[in-house]
């Protein structure tokens, strides 16, 4: 990776963002959920980090690179950059980055601006961060298989709910440990982490299962861009 190609590639994802709005629907969320939140009379949302962590990255990380992809594909963004120098490995890292940390800032401004009690700041961070990812990287996958967003939105909408499943199993609505096979419990162990105990083999599973996930979702991400963008550019 080249470190010159991918803070082009950081600017250029981060002008996109504000042209389109993306930090300001951030702000108007983090907002709303705030002021929702605090209006309620028995409201505790001292045990309510992971779902936060969970639940609010949807929009600003899966929805916004699927917008991404859907404004690039329309302007011929994605054929011009296979014969641009930019790497796709820095053009997706770019996407995971930018959009990660939007969503991060936004969710943590909610947790802080709701929690009644202290948390541990490093696990809602590391959560955020494999979360964001996660996300970002699906949302790309999904994009990429359609050619409109009315096509796109009930397969991103059932691709959202199953990553989303192992919620039931935090809430314990229903509880099992099949729930171990997903991401997203790992990354709700390492957001549970702020505000509560977890024990040791708990945390390692967490790591090191939310590592596999990432890099085998980028793989996925990386085989799916040269199938659906780079084959059909050479086709024509």
């Amino acid at each position: 990776m080249n470190g010159r190609r991918f803070v082009v590639a950081l600017r250029w994802d981060l002008q996109l963002q504000w042209r389109y709005g993306f930090f300001v629907v951030g702000i108007v969320i983090a907002v709303f959920w705030i002021a929702v939140i605090r209006s309620l009379p028995t409201a505790d949302p001292s045990g309510l980090i992971p779902v936060f962590v969970v639940g609010n990255m949807t929009v600003t990380t899966f929805f916004f690179v699927a917008g991404l992809v859907f404004f690039e594909k329309g302007e011929g963004t994605l054929e011009a950059l296979v014969v641009t120098p930019l790497r796709w490995s820095e053009y997706l890292g770019s996407k995971v980055v930018t959009l990660t940390v939007l969503g991060g800032v936004e969710t943590l401004a909610i947790v802080v601006g709701v929690q009644a009690g202290g948390f541990a700041w490093l696990p809602v961070a590391l959560s955020l961060a494999v979360m964001g990812a996660l996300y970002t990287l699906l949302g790309f996958l999904t994009a990429l298989r359609f050619d409109s967003v009315t096509d796109f939105l009930l397969p991103a909408g059932l691709v959202v709910a199953l990553i989303e499943l192992p919620l039931l199993d935090f809430l314990q609505v229903w509880e099992s440990p099949i729930f171990y096979l997903w991401p997203t419990q790992a990354v709700l162990i390492l957001a549970e982490a702020s505000i509560a105990p977890v024990s040791s083999a708990e945390l390692v599973y967490a790591g090191l299962y939310s590592a596999v996930w990432v890099a085998i979702l980028f793989a996925l991400a990386m085989r799916s861009f040269h199938a659906f963008v780079v084959r059909s550019t050479g086709d024509r």
